[in-house]
């Protein structure tokens, strides 16, 4: 159950991210979701279940699986880089991975290539078999239409991309290296005089605020925690004057609204 959880609203999150009618339709798109996969599953619990699950398992898991696998290593160890990638883990974990960790990055696109290209030169085009019973031959055409389905996907997708991109065709491909994969994200965020004059007066007020409530004696008491007059008019004035300036955003802020 925990499985179909996370597969289902990995669906979903997916197609709602890309989509803002179906964010808003959430609720909705989350129950046609689910009525499709429980229609769809129907066959699996019928007579014929014991044929239609060991189909499923031979032509909608195995080569697709690799395939992806395939392409996800490749862009994530390859063109995202091992760098930027063991960045991240020390940014989410607090240590960076070992070298033998990075080396087997680096190599697994290699291996997983090759088992996927030994997979797809022995796939039988031979109607499957079971004990005791033989799929119809128009099964085999059925199982490979399964495995593009989802194959044809990423491949799809990257061409649909392309389409969108600007620039001629070696420019795109040329923009998607390690090298300068994220210079399109370099912003300039040079700060005008105004705005540095609001930060630079919010730091100082803020500094002097806190100097003062420092200085403050028997404003706070640990058995009830008062707060005295005097700091309590101090907040406001530096909260008054805080609000005043938040017209202005920050360097930071820019970046998040785009």
């Amino acid at each position: 159950m925990t499985t179909e959880f996370a597969g289902i609203e990995a669906l979903i999150t997916g197609l709602c991210d890309e989509s803002r009618l179906l964010a808003r339709k959430r609720e909705w798109f989350v129950a046609i979701v689910c009525v499709l996969y429980y229609f769809g599953s129907l066959p699996a619990i019928s007579y014929g279940g014991q044929y239609v699950i060991p189909f499923l398992d031979e032509y909608g898991v195995s080569l697709s699986v690799l395939f992806i696998v395939t392409c996800e290593m490749v862009a994530v160890c390859w063109f995202y880089g091992i760098d930027r990638f063991s960045n991240d883990i020390k940014t989410m974990l607090g240590f960076y991975p070992g070298l033998y960790w990075r080396i087997c990055w680096m190599m697994c696109p290699i291996f997983i290539s090759v088992i996927f290209i030994m997979t797809v030169w022995h796939a039988s085009l031979a109607p499957m078999q079971l004990p005791g019973y033989t799929f119809p031959t128009w099964s085999v055409g059925l199982g490979w239409f399964l495995r593009l389905l989802s194959v044809l996907s990423v491949p799809l997708f990257a061409l649909y991309m392309l389409s969108y991109a600007k620039g001629t065709l070696a420019e795109t491909f040329t923009s998607i290296l390690p090298e300068t994969l994220y210079d399109d994200l370099v912003i300039d965020c040079e700060e005008d005089d105004s705005i540095k004059d609001v930060n630079d007066d919010d730091d100082k007020l803020w500094e002097e605020e806190m100097r003062k409530s420092r200085n403050v004696k028997g404003s706070i008491r640990s058995s009830d925690f008062e707060v005295s007059e005097e700091m309590v008019g101090r907040a406001a004035a530096f909260y008054t004057s805080a609000e005043k300036g938040s017209g202005s955003l920050s360097c930071v802020q820019k970046i998040s609204l785009h």
